[in-house]
């Protein structure tokens, strides 16, 4: 029979399983994640505390070999380029009527009448191209018109883009297209979040993830609005309870009290350091974002508040995906956040008419180029890029509403027209292209995508390692792709890289 100090034992080797009172005794090595965030032993991913010594320890190893530097208990903010996508839920219409697509020769070499019928166009409007962007848009594409509508033309300068033709199923959420997983491998890391998304799903937003990239760890804290945000934060209740000042206080006194503690512990000055940086880079996150203004969109003047803010108040309070907008891209381009995914729904929008696309599209455009030009006025780069769920056909027969705006209307579902775009803001000028140039693979001159051009044009993987792949070399990291994903579908070495990277390093 087990006497009262052993059944109720505190003190355990470092290496000895801790259990709990429960049928079996079940040692935390053998639980669950679901099991460990029941029983508090770990919190879910956006959440920062005072960590515990037991976890400071735990990270001996690390800290002994990369050095101790606690960064003067400030944040750590993303070291890469902000990275922001948008979920077209539905199956948008993304290549044709919006961003030009044509055949092997790149986005000018044109498709046949009844291939760009299928893609929408209004009659002989084939060739009305912009290039505002670096990337060709259709001159009246709504995505277009809604970027425009928020960006000036200082930002629109520095931008530069890539579509990526690609068959995706329709209407679905089984298109493993997601890179959010990827984008974190890759380096994308946040002060208070590493990624964000607008849903509870794995992915963050409606199409998941490939599964190989999957690390639930990190998996996407929920903000679906600027009242989330400053939700991925928790102190708990002290700074709400005592103010700032003495919660900070708080973590000072707590750092020095545990200096009495540390002699039990062997390797006395590593475990010292490591406590110590631990409650100051607590204390740094408390006095970096406890304060009631540090993640409130509605406190950022560039964003709204005065005549030359990007937003209206009614816009945010009125429009949720302007409201994401906003939200994201503070949080994202800040380096608050390392990577996020906005949801958008509404984009299953073949009724018979055009007019509802548009508006839809028009709306998604206007989020897109807020996100731009915040980035702009923060003079911060910013990788943005859109995504559906498959895409529409057009039989050609033609909206005349003034929505519809003469355009043929949207009669069903069609993953053979889909396609994925990339844009890409650089405060120092506009993104260079490689030689594979703006166009990833090639349409059919029938309208329907080539789905042997390449490795992405029939894989909603490949499609995401596509944007892993241009995120890393976007940020100087190309040599690395290779060995941080070892399943990519592309190889190792330039000659089968290359032919997948639009564009060159911003870094």
């Amino acid at each position: 029979m087990k006497d009262n100090n052993e059944k109720n034992k505190l003190n355990f080797k470092l290496d000895e399983p801790l259990k709990h009172e429960g049928e079996g005794h079940t040692s935390v090595k053998n639980m669950s994640r679901r099991e460990l965030l029941g029983q508090g032993f770990i919190l879910g991913s956006g959440y920062v505390m005072a960590p515990t010594i037991l976890s400071s320890i735990a990270n001996q190893a690390q800290a002994q070999v990369q050095g101790l530097n606690c960064g003067g208990g400030g944040v750590s903010l993303n070291p890469k380029i902000g990275f922001l996508s948008i979920d077209l839920s539905g199956g948008a219409a993304i290549s044709g009527g919006n961003v030009m697509v044509g055949g092997p020769g790149g986005q000018t070499d044109m498709l046949t009448a009844d291939g760009y019928r299928l893609l929408g166009f209004a009659p002989n409007t084939q060739g009305q191209m912009n290039n505002e962007l670096g990337i060709l848009f259709h001159s009246d594409s709504s995505f277009l018109r809604g970027i425009m509508s928020k960006t000036s033309p200082e930002c629109r300068a520095r931008i530069n883009g890539a579509v990526a033709c690609t068959r995706l199923a329709n209407d679905t959420q089984n298109n493993i297209q997601s890179p959010l997983y990827g984008i974190s491998i890759a380096g994308a890391k946040g002060a208070v979040a590493g990624l964000i998304g607008t849903n509870g799903s794995d992915s963050g937003g409606r199409s998941m993830a490939p599964p190989e990239l999957i690390n639930l760890e990190v998996k996407p804290t929920r903000v679906a609005s600027s009242r989330d945000l400053n939700g991925t934060i928790d102190t708990g209740r002290m700074v709400a309870d005592l103010g700032q000042a003495d919660a900070v206080g708080i973590m000072r006194r707590i750092a020095s009290l545990s200096d009495n503690k540390r002699a039990k512990l062997t390797d006395e000055q590593v475990k010292k350091d490591l406590v110590q940086c631990g409650y100051e880079k607590a204390r740094g996150t408390l006095e970096a974002f406890a304060g009631p203004d540090a993640l409130d969109v509605f406190a950022d003047t560039q964003l709204v508040g005065n005549g030359a803010s990007i937003w209206t108040n009614d816009e945010l309070t009125s429009q949720s995906k302007y409201n994401r907008s906003a939200t994201y891209s503070k949080a994202i381009v800040n380096g608050y956040v390392g990577a996020g995914v906005m949801e958008f729904g509404g984009y299953d929008y073949h009724n018979g008419t055009r007019s509802r696309g548009e508006q839809r599209d028009f709306e998604a455009g206007v989020a897109m180029g807020g996100a731009l030009e915040y980035a702009h006025r923060m003079q911060k780069p910013l990788i943005l890029y859109v995504f559906s769920d498959g895409s529409v056909r057009s039989d050609g027969q033609i909206d005349n509403s003034a929505e519809g705006r003469g355009k043929g209307v949207w009669r069903g579902d069609r993953g053979t027209t889909s396609a994925a775009l990339m844009l890409v803001y650089n405060p120092s000028g506009r993104p260079v292209m490689t030689g594979v140039g703006h166009q990833l693979g090639n349409y059919n001159p029938d309208g329907q995508v080539n789905s042997t051009a390449n490795l992405v044009s029939n894989s909603a993987r490949n499609l995401a390692y596509w944007v892993i792949l241009n995120y890393m070399a976007l940020n100087g990291d190309t040599a690395q792709f290779a060995s941080m994903f070892p399943e990519n579908p592309f190889g190792t070495t330039a000659t089968q890289l290359d032919p997948y990277i639009n564009f060159q390093s911003i870094a």
